[in-house]
């Protein structure tokens, strides 16, 4: 049976575990995202609410040990690693504005606060931060055109993409449908089958038994070499590099 967030932060440095009563109480909490990562910017832990955010199964394993570089797109990573690097500093960030893009790949405006970690000799040794939304685009505000195309595609990613048979499933024309898509999510279907695969597949990176070849047929990717150009389209690494990095960080079951 896995860790639950408590366990999970129990395991952490001192440090870390200092502020378990208070985020025992936060991780209650839907509409706050709470995270703590160490200095290298790997998450030692986020609330109940945080890892929804960015995992589909709501696992804390899919965001302990990974930075900001695993869960969203460079250009935001690197915002968010420079506003680290001055907490680092002692430079606290109060109500910064900032968009994040979640599990379901939706944009959201968000206002985030982030302070310095330090030890017993008051040493900084990481960040706290949470969030709250500002404005939201929550899934019922979308088309039921376009909830209903993403449905299809989330239960069906191991399919080959048929566009025509998308769109009339969806009640829409090619064109309407791909228009939804780009303005929405500012994606292609391609690119969110795409995502969806790549996202689902890391799941199983975690764990070193997991063989490329298998995670690739399991996903839906042609073959191993499809999965591996694929992922590193989407991520910008390939799955051993990325399998590599997890590895590095103690979190690769073995």
């Amino acid at each position: 049976m896995g860790k639950n967030n408590q366990q999970i932060l129990r395991d952490r440095p001192l440090a870390f575990r200092g502020a378990l009563t208070l985020l025992d109480l936060l991780d209650q909490t839907e509409t706050i995202r709470v995270w703590m990562k160490d200095r290298t910017g790997a998450f030692q832990w986020a609330n109940n609410a945080m890892i929804a955010q960015y995992s589909e199964t709501k696992n804390p394993l899919d965001i302990l040990g990974k930075t900001d570089y695993d869960l969203s797109p460079k250009e935001l990573a690197d915002k968010f690693r420079e506003d680290d690097e001055k907490v680092l500093h002692g430079q606290p960030v109060i109500g910064r504005i900032e968009q994040v893009t979640g599990a379901d790949h939706l944009a959201r405006t968000i206002s985030v606060t982030k302070l310095p970690v330090r030890d017993s000799e008051g040493q900084i040794i990481g960040t706290v931060g949470f969030t709250q939304h500002v404005a939201e685009k929550q899934a019922e505000d979308l088309s039921s055109t376009l909830l209903t195309a993403l449905a299809h595609i989330r239960s069906h990613f191991t399919e080959p993409l048929d566009l025509q048979k998308l769109a009339e499933l969806a009640g829409a024309s090619l064109s309407e449908l791909e228009e939804l898509f780009a303005k929405e999510l500012k994606l292609s279907p391609e690119d969110y089958l795409r995502r969806t695969r790549v996202r689902l597949a890391c799941h199983d990176l975690v764990d070193a038994q997991n063989k490329f070849e298998d995670i690739a047929i399991k996903y839906g990717f042609i073959d191993q070499s499809d999965f591996v150009q694929q992922f590193q389209r989407e991520t910008g690494e390939t799955p051993r590099s990325y399998r590599m990095k997890l590895f590095q960080r103690g979190a690769v079951r073995l």
